[in-house]
């Protein structure tokens, strides 16, 4: 269990600010991979949409591989079959639903985010019948912390995003990816450490 909250903690550490930060840095990046000849500012407007619809939800397709092997440890290869075979039809029918909407291309995208922390919860809440409290109160106030220093990354990486606007080359939106990403990183680390979370000696120690 110990190992199972340690793993849930690291995984929403290192997800979840990506998933903020993918969000934040969405158009330049799509500009320093794709901008140039037919592929016009226009597009990578599209482009860096379907990002924000598809970002939200990295943490959790990276906690869904640890609550997997969390079931085979158990010995139970069936249920998380049974789940991602459920997550499948929600998954299309979202699709169904959400690409009639203005969100248009990116409800695709959103509708995999849904059905990816959907899942997570689903298997969270049967591990938790089969094994007891996994979200204890350490966990959760891991969670919080987590959130916490995204929120101040995204608010420092925002403010220096202003300096690169009104810019339409591919240059400036190679600076600007690089820059608001080290920028973010660095503000993420200072958080954290801030706030004594064991979660960044984890990741980068790996103890």
């Amino acid at each position: 269990m110990a190992t199972l909250r340690r793993g849930m903690r690291l995984s929403f550490f290192i997800g979840f600010p990506a998933s903020v930060g993918l969000v934040l840095v969405r158009e330049p990046l799509a500009a320093a991979i794709f901008q140039g000849g037919k592929f016009s500012h226009e597009d990578v407007q599209k482009v860096g949409f379907v990002l924000a619809m598809y970002a939200p939800a990295i943490w959790a397709y990276s906690m869904q591989q640890l609550s997997t092997r969390a079931f085979y440890a158990l010995g139970d290869s069936t249920t998380p079959v049974k789940v991602s075979v459920w997550m499948v039809a929600l998954n299309f029918a979202l699709n169904m639903i959400l690409i009639w909407t203005p969100l248009g291309v990116g409800g695709l995208a959103l509708s995999t985010a849904i059905a990816a922390i959907v899942q997570i919860i689903i298997m969270t809440r049967i591990m938790h019948k089969r094994m007891g409290i996994i979200m204890d109160r350490e966990t959760r106030a891991s969670f919080a912390r987590t959130i916490a220093a995204s929120a101040a990354m995204a608010a420092v990486a925002g403010l220096a995003s202003l300096a690169f606007s009104g810019h339409d080359t591919w240059l400036w939106s190679v600076a600007a990816t690089l820059v608001l990403a080290g920028l973010g990183m660095v503000t993420y680390m200072a958080a954290a450490r801030l706030l004594k979370m064991p979660e960044l000696g984890w990741a980068i120690r790996g103890k």
